[in-house]
């Protein structure tokens, strides 16, 4: 329960960062690029790339969905343990298969989410047509939750579901 905690404050923090995270709340939206060194150091260091790492039951099926249903690009692919990197404007989106230890973080077990129909991590995708976006993605075969929603402050944005229920939002910002 903490480490799912963790994960989540993690990439909302880093999605924050990367500017990807544009359903925080109204007063957060429309505001465009963030000024030189706003976000861009962490305690003193430079950030040169962000991240998260998604650990999946199946690997297979989340590549499929993440490279060939979303559309993200194929950066790395590694066959054992399975591992994949992708990106998607600018943030790096990793696919791990659950179940490998690694020495580097020692007593801690990546898994993927137990129950789907409790969101543990929200990635969001900012488009400019969510509407179009949208359609290419039910093209694709990707199952949408609901009709599109769209909040009274304008914008809209829609919810799908990868393989192991990490929740997608297709969002068009205010």
């Amino acid at each position: 329960m903490v480490l799912g905690l963790l994960v989540v404050l993690v990439v909302l923090g880093l999605l924050m960062v990367l500017g990807l995270l544009g359903s925080l709340s109204p007063g957060l939206r429309g505001r465009g690029p963030r000024p030189p060194g706003c976000g861009a150091e962490v305690a003193e260091f430079p950030v040169t790339r962000a991240g998260a790492i998604l650990a999946v039951s199946d690997f297979a099926a989340s590549l499929r969905f993440y490279r060939d249903q979303l559309g993200l690009t194929e950066v790395a692919l590694y066959d054992d343990p399975p591992y994949a990197t992708l990106t998607a404007a600018g943030a790096r989106i990793s696919l791990a298969e659950q179940g490998h230890p690694a020495p580097d973080r020692p007593g801690v077990a990546m898994a993927a989410p137990v129950e789907p129909a409790r969101a543990n991590v929200v990635l969001v995708l900012e488009v400019p047509d969510a509407d179009m976006a949208r359609k290419v993605l039910e093209d694709r075969g990707v199952s949408f939750l609901a009709d599109t929603y769209r909040p009274p402050w304008s914008g809209s944005r829609s919810f799908c579901v990868d393989p192991d229920g990490y929740l997608v939002e297709i969002e068009q910002p205010a």
